[in-house]
């Protein structure tokens, strides 16, 4: 389901609960949920701050052991990429050691969010992205983690898009063109809402696959370090 709110017209709440509840027949949320993490890749997260924690030196002890262990049971004549007895008196994880904790953090956070989604399935909880707002509860990170959560579980919770096509239209290259082609053809074959116009369903082709992002480095093959932003920085 899809509402375009006419620019410059503030969003009246009873208006929108009237849309959502006489409309779309979704039940009145008990509690909306915003997600933030960040704008990092999230499989890029033990940040500089993270590895002074206690608990950030608790994983390395045990992602050594693994290591370690790893290491003793490879079959004769192998040959181990690292050894983790050479560092086992550091406290700075290497290269290795931190892809392997940035994993684990990235598994948690799936596996927390999917609990979430559940949850909010079984309370008539509304996931909430809202983008029209200010950074601190606009999160890329969180946006993709979200997408991820949902394909591993079948819950189907109520997630709630504020959008603004001012936004979309600030982004330039082939992906922003494509998602405002994409909705001024959604709005063209909507209804004006509170007339008798009949609804129709569109189908919506999915412009990208949260698969697409899973390297932290690179995307379609291409480096992130070699194309260019897609709009200006924020000041």
């Amino acid at each position: 389901e899809i509402v375009f709110w006419p620019k410059g017209k503030a969003v009246a709440m009873p208006k929108l609960l009237g849309i959502l509840e006489k409309d779309w027949k979704l039940p009145r949320a008990n509690l909306s949920i915003f997600i933030d993490a960040g704008t990092a890749h999230p499989l890029m997260l033990s940040t500089e701050l993270l590895r002074k924690l206690p608990q950030y030196e608790g994983w390395l002890n045990c992602v050594r052991a693994q290591t370690e262990l790893a290491r003793v049971r490879l079959p004769a004549g192998s040959v181990a990429l690292s050894s983790p007895r050479s560092c086992s008196s550091s406290k700075s994880a290497s290269s290795d050691e931190a892809g392997i904790i940035d994993r684990l953090i990235f598994e948690k956070l799936v596996n927390v969010i999917t609990a979430v989604l559940d949850a909010a399935e079984k309370t008539h909880n509304y996931i909430v992205i809202d983008r029209t707002a200010s950074d601190s509860i606009s999160s890329s990170t969180a946006e993709l983690l979200l997408e991820i959560a949902l394909q591993n579980t079948d819950a189907s919770p109520t997630v709630l898009v504020i959008e603004s096509r001012s936004r979309l239209q600030a982004y330039q290259g082939e992906a922003s063109a494509s998602q405002c082609a994409q909705l001024d053809e959604i709005e063209r074959r909507c209804v004006l809402h509170g007339t008798d116009g009949m609804k129709r369903r569109i189908d919506v082709p999915a412009l990208y696959l949260p698969k697409d992002f899973q390297d932290p480095d690179r995307l379609h093959d291409q480096a992130y370090v070699s194309m260019p932003l897609p709009r200006r920085p924020d000041k």
